[in-house]
């Protein structure tokens, strides 16, 4: 039976050489990106980066402890999964690992089993934590007060565009699209936060043209007009990539 590696950003802490390797490995064979560091400090540095998923560290450490890390990290996040690794037995740590909020506790020597049972129930609460997240910025784009329109578009890296999409976004030929960007979805990725100026006379047609060659019936607008837009033909254009990066919504609002 083949293990699926979890799509997982782990950040582990160990300063000895000798265990931090091979349990790297370890970890490397069922988490997707791992990120090993000696110390404490540099973990801390790198989590406040973002983008990590769980931290995994050894208590004992020169310099910022592991429950010392642990600490830091869960004033900031409550939520992060937090395993600690020890040689030590765990009533000798069990008050303090309560206090700082540990979700596990592995005892050195780690065996594969008891290492896989912890990363599966940790990768569920991270999973859910996710789709909450998901779900509060698609409540929030729904539920904002403003008219709008969201397009919401299944996303895959195989998007065709045309003539109209390339002049609105400001290129003279296919060559110079791709010569920029591997595919559409590679554009859509590396603009999701910008915004676009959008004029309903001169630029509907791209979108209507776009959900056409890539099927209308993958799309769902949502009309969130109340009042209509009047005469208003002017618009703020943005879109958003979501997390598991599977949607893509179009998000069409009134300029002020």
């Amino acid at each position: 039976m083949i293990n699926t590696k979890h799509d997982l950003t782990v950040l582990y802490a160990e300063d000895e050489e000798m265990i931090r390797l091979p349990f790297t490995e370890m970890l490397e064979r069922r988490i997707q990106r791992v990120i090993a560091v000696p110390t404490g400090e540099e973990a801390y540095d790198i989590y406040r980066k973002g983008g990590i998923d769980m931290l995994i560290t050894d208590i004992k450490m020169p310099g910022i402890s592991g429950f010392e890390l642990a600490s830091k990290i869960r004033k900031e996040d409550q939520f992060i999964p937090i395993i600690v690794t020890t040689a030590y037995e765990f009533k000798d740590y069990l008050m303090r690992a309560i206090e700082v909020g540990i979700n596990k506790y592995l005892v050195k020597p780690i065996n594969k089993a008891s290492l896989t049972e912890a990363l599966d129930d940790l990768a569920r609460m991270v999973t859910f934590k996710r789709n909450m997240e998901e779900c509060n910025e698609i409540l929030s784009l729904i539920l904002k007060v403003e008219n709008r329109v969201v397009i919401w578009s299944e996303v895959n890296d195989k998007f065709q565009i045309n003539s109209d999409f390339l002049k609105f976004f400001g290129f003279d030929s296919y060559e110079s699209f791709f010569g920029k960007y591997a595919n559409v979805y590679d554009f859509f990725k590396q603009h999701s936060s910008q915004s676009f100026n959008y004029s309903t006379t001169e630029d509907v047609q791209w979108i209507d043209s776009f959900m056409k060659i890539n099927g209308v019936e993958k799309n769902t607008i949502l009309n969130l007009s109340e009042t209509g837009f009047g005469s208003n033909t002017n618009f703020k254009l943005r879109f958003k990539l979501y997390r598991d990066d599977s949607r893509l919504a179009f998000v069409l609002s009134e300029k002020i």
